[in-house]
């Protein structure tokens, strides 16, 4: 990764899926389609930063860059939240409708800021990189000083994983604070069992079979999840059916753009980055996660509502 190309100013990094310790990284955000590339797409599918030709970097190469490159300027955000749109009504919508059996509820963070100087996001970035080197699931990022649009944040959520015969497909449901560990409820193996079921019926006629459910941590919190594999050919347009996942959507899936239990659109928040090359794709879905534009910076929690919620 050369100088010239982040003090540029637009850049992606993807943390790989399948190769430990390693990130797709690029300097330059074109607006183009390529055989290799990098996709961020919103909830909604209306807009993405394209990259092209991702190049591998190790973790620690890539610190030791960024330890030169990035300074130690705070991003100084305040948030506050925003507060659940008629949430009662738009509940009792969803109780009511007989065929929806899971929404999800989400809430927005604002912050009045500048938008980042490159320093700080390189810092903010680095500081990530360390922390979450050591722990399941995937950074992500993309800075685009010209369109001040900048994301950030570290998924535990794979949409799904392409590599030539093999095709994986990891459903993660339910949350608990890992210190504060209770017996999984009813309530949560079934919103599991839900998003398992909202993959194969998505995906049907293709066979997927599941392993069985552990729970992972990651970080401080700890999730149910399980892992669907394929073993008959797929095609990538096909496995981006499963956009938006069960876990950030509805079920039925043909409802989650009409009905929303949030206070404005999603933006990023539940979209997907999609890294593609000429032998293996993946796509990691975006949660947990700040988001800049212009003078603001945005954050959004969700979480799933059941008829047993």
């Amino acid at each position: 990764m050369k100088q010239a190309v982040l003090i540029s100013g637009s850049f992606y990094i993807v943390q790989s899926v399948e190769d430990e310790g390693r990130y797709y990284a690029l300097g330059a955000i074109e607006a183009q389609n390529n055989k290799n590339c990098v996709e961020f797409n919103t909830f909604f599918e209306d807009e993405a930063v394209l990259g092209s030709e991702p190049e591998f970097f190790e973790c620690k190469d890539l610190l030791n860059f960024l330890k030169k490159e990035a300074s130690p300027e705070t991003l100084n955000l305040r948030f506050r939240g925003s507060e659940f749109v008629d949430y009662e009504s738009r509940f009792n919508d969803f109780m009511n409708t007989p065929e929806l059996k899971k929404a999800v509820l989400y809430k927005s963070y604002n912050s009045e800021t500048d938008f980042p100087d490159l320093n700080a996001y390189l810092w903010a970035m680095k500081s990530l990189i360390e922390k979450t080197k050591d722990l399941n699931g995937y950074l992500f990022g993309f800075y685009d000083r010209k369109n001040k649009r900048a994301l950030l944040g570290f998924s535990p959520e794979v949409l799904y994983q392409k590599n030539e015969d093999k095709h994986l497909i990891h459903a993660v449901a339910g949350t608990q604070e890992k210190n504060k560990f209770k017996p999984w409820t009813e309530k949560l193996l079934s919103e599991h069992k839900m998003v398992e079921e909202g993959i194969q019926k998505r995906l049907n006629p293709i066979k997927v079979e599941f392993s069985e459910v552990k729970t992972i941590e990651y970080g401080r919190l700890v999730h149910l999840k399980s892992v669907g594999s394929i073993t008959a050919d797929v095609a990538e347009k096909e496995l981006l059916k499963l956009h938006p996942t069960s876990a950030v959507g509805t079920l039925p899936h043909k409802h989650y753009k009409t009905f929303e239990l949030g206070p404005e659109p999603r933006g990023f928040f539940g979209g997907y980055v999609k890294v593609k090359s000429q032998t293996k794709s993946f796509a990691v879905v975006l949660i947990r996660g700040v988001e800049f534009r212009e003078k603001r910076a945005r954050v959004c929690v969700g979480g799933g509502v059941i008829k047993n919620s």
